[in-house]
């Protein structure tokens, strides 16, 4: 073997020998039987495109069309020059000493070093981009890319030593245009920090490989500094790019303490901490809760091909290395930095889970979906965000996706909120119930939401607050209040906007609307969901839509595709006052837990200060809840108990007693519990 092969094997062997804690540390994106699928198709010329299912796409070995032109999608030619099938094929060869993996392997590389010329000054091609770089060139763990695939091959006759040379050549002019044009901000700045280390590691042997390292752990550090906040989550508060973060930080926290002597600065404590929040964006099935741009079906028990078996798995090894202490993160978990309350009643796959969205801005991947919620009860995804759709910008699926209406909020003229975040977020919990308060204050624009929200025009200056009670045993009841500000001045002549409420079930949904558009019944077999509209504007009309083009609503991803899904939306037509209010109550069903006959009526003082909903079921026992508006001041004395809170919930019997109370936000609720909290919190009696 020559000497060069022989360097670059000793280089490779030190990295994986620096990691023992790490489940292999230089292991593919893709294993096993899949990798080997992946391979067999490469020889024979073809590559997936992976977006909501594979597409086999034909691209030959040779004269190889690298700009993408065989689809129309941006992240075609991304994956086409990340070159996701080289790792497959290495290890292929490696199982099997088949000379095919290896000549295959060699045609794509060496048409791509002909479409893209190694020279001093090296420059990206117009369809190519430095995250694409750094992920051909290979990270340290996942994409391992070019550097961790070509170990494998250096056996076959198909790598003499001329061509890993020209191979590396290439590495080196790639970097050099890194290191030069070093992204700014995100998952891409990150990307290209561990390009640099994980190549200045895997390629230590030349030249510029000390300086690949000490620039990647500089920005690597920086980027822990600005990109990780102190509560674990990452800056884009999203829940498949921050697994993905979280992966590139356990693995250079695991290399500080192999290799001290680089430097880096990555602390255990919050490392753990990014994988609680990256296991309660698990749904109890295991997938995604596709908040913003992810997605997770929606569907089911827990499966183990879904992240959340890698995350648990990867997450009680971790804590274990480092001796952190075990166990679960809390079932009640809001992240104030994420502006993310994740909710659930344990940890199993038959718990219900609820999200609410006050989402901090974390540019590009986030939706504009403030105030949304998503209920998952009984292996359903009952309320579900949409996540993402489409990353083709030409699609008007892709602005969809991303769009106000596309979510379980509120809206003006079908319009997007702006990137404001949200104001005075409360997040409250006791046993059995949650309670959840955000204020949008950002108005409502007309403009397409693309990488940024770069084509605002005109908007509503607006206001939307909601309240979300979870009274467990029970349900949801969600209050939203929507103050617009006149967009005429004092005396002029203005034209109203209309006023929705949106509600997206998943795809398998049948429903059925009260004609009188009192509420609606969610089917979706073995379980449902009613929904009470126990108030609404005067004038609101209930609307059901499901793949529909014009206006667009109604659809969400699946592995293979795009589907119709079922939307309800609550319009206003003309909100014609300045201040609309909708009062909502979900109620989930299951085998476990049969729905009984229930009514819901709503109570408001003269002067819309105070209301309540009353449940009253069959059975005769009631629930109901008391608020007052934008739960901005407090109860004090109601016939049935005094408080200093806003939001109270009474249970009585069929005879009117009082059986269980709870007050959300207060110190104090008489005469059921004599003891008075230092600070506002939840109260539970009975």
């Amino acid at each position: 073997m020559s000497a060069i092969k022989e360097l670059i094997l000793n280089a490779a062997a030190k990295v994986e020998a620096a990691l023992p804690m790490l489940e292999s540390p230089l292991a593919m994106a893709t294993t096993g039987e899949a990798a080997l699928k992946v391979a067999d198709q490469a020889v024979d010329g073809v590559v997936n495109f992976t977006w909501n299912g594979q597409t086999p796409t034909r691209v030959g070995r040779a004269g190889i069309d690298w700009s993408g032109a065989h689809h129309k999608h941006q992240e075609w030619p991304a994956q086409l020059n990340r070159f996701f099938y080289l790792s497959p094929l290495s290890q292929a060869y490696q199982a099997t000493g088949d000379e095919r993996y290896a000549k295959a392997a060699r045609d794509y590389l060496q048409d791509w070093l002909r479409a893209h010329p190694t020279r001093e000054g090296w420059e990206r091609a117009p369809y190519d981009n430095t995250l694409n770089l750094s992920i051909r060139v290979g990270h340290l763990s996942g994409r391992v890319g070019w550097t961790g695939a070509l170990p494998g091959l250096l056996e076959s006759p198909s790598f003499d030593e001329a061509f890993v040379r020209a191979v590396l050549e290439s590495i080196r002019v790639q970097l050099a245009y890194e290191m030069k044009n070093m992204p700014a901000v995100m998952n891409w700045r990150i990307a290209a920090a561990d390009c640099l280390l994980a190549a200045g590691l895997k390629l230590s042997f030349l030249p510029e490989a000390p300086a690949w390292r000490a620039f990647g752990v500089a920005v690597l550090n920086d980027a822990w500094h600005r990109q990780v906040l102190p509560q674990g989550c990452h800056a884009e508060r999203n829940p498949s790019y921050h697994a993905w973060m979280t992966r590139v930080m356990t693995a250079y926290c695991n290399l500080g303490r192999a290799l001290p002597e680089l430097g880096l600065v990555m602390e255990p404590g919050r490392v753990a901490r990014m994988w609680d929040y990256a296991l309660a964006c698990i749904r109890p099935n295991g997938a995604f809760n596709a908040l913003h741009d992810c997605t997770g079906e929606r569907t089911g028990p827990w499966n183990p091909v879904r992240p959340g078996e890698f995350i648990r798995r990867e997450r009680e090894r971790f804590l274990r290395e480092w001796s952190l202490p075990p166990g679960d993160p809390p079932a009640n978990y809001f992240i104030s930095q994420a502006g993310q309350a994740l909710l659930r009643t344990g940890w199993g796959e038959d718990d219900q889970y609820v999200t609410f969205d006050a989402s901090v801005w974390g540019h590009s991947h986030c939706h504009l979906s403030r105030n949304s919620i998503q209920l998952h009860a009984f292996r359903q995804g009952m309320l579900v965000d949409p996540g993402s759709l489409t990353y083709e910008g030409s699609d008007p699926l892709s602005t969809y996706g991303k769009s106000t209406r596309a979510h379980n909020t509120c809206t003006l003229n079908g319009q997007n909120q702006s990137e404001a975040d949200p104001q005075n977020v409360i997040v409250l919990h006791g046993p059995g119930y949650n309670l959840v308060h955000a204020a949008y204050e950002g108005g409502y624009w007309e403009g397409d939401f693309r990488w940024s929200f770069s084509h605002m025009a005109k908007g509503i200056g607006a206001s939307h607050v909601r309240w979300m009670l979870w009274v467990q045993d029970v349900g949801l009841v969600v209050f939203d209040s929507m103050h617009r500000h006149p967009a005429a001045p004092r005396g002029q002549a203005e034209q109203p906007p209309s006023l929705e409420c949106n509600w997206q079930l998943a795809e398998n949904a049948k429903v059925t609307l009260a004609a009188d558009g009192s509420r609606a019944d969610v089917d979706y077999g073995d379980c449902g969901l009613a929904m009470l509209f126990a108030h609404q504007p005067e004038g609101t009309r209930l609307q059901l839509f499901a793949g529909s083009r014009d206006p667009l609503r109604g659809w969400l991803p699946v592995d293979g595709g795009i589907v119709p899904a079922p939307q309800i939306v609550q319009e206003l037509p003309r909100m014609e006052y300045v201040d609309g209010e909708f009062v909502t109550v979900l109620l989930p069903w299951g085998k476990s837990r049969p729905l009984q006959p229930v009514s819901a009526t709503v109570w408001k003082s003269d002067d819309d200060r105070f209301g309540r909903v009353t449940l009253a079921w069959k059975d005769g026992h009631t629930d109901e809840i008391h608020w007052s508006s934008r739960l901005s001041m407090m109860l004090g004395r109601q016939t049935d108990f005094d408080t200093d809170a806003a939001l109270v919930h009474v249970r009585k019997e069929a005879g009117g007693k009082v059986i269980k109370a709870c007050a959300a936000g207060g110190t104090t609720l008489k005469p059921f519990l004599p003891a008075v909290l230092s600070e506002p919190g939840v109260l539970v009696w009975g």
